[in-house]
């Protein structure tokens, strides 16, 4: 998912909400996206997080 979309507390307030608990997370910012990444990608800097991964688990 987009990590620009909400700040990561909305993310686990909703995870919270639904008992789900947080066991990891794998965040890819630009600068892993690699040199053939749309100029779009890098536009707001190489340390600009766009996709988190979440590992899930019933809390």
């Amino acid at each position: 998912m987009p990590a620009f979309a909400h700040p990561f507390q909305d993310w686990l307030s909703a995870f919270d909400r639904i008992g789900l608990r947080v066991d990891g997370l794998k965040e890819w910012q630009a600068r892993d996206l690699g040199a053939e990444a749309p100029a779009k990608i890098l536009r707001r800097g190489p340390d600009w997080p766009w996709v988190v991964d979440w590992t899930l688990s019933p809390a």
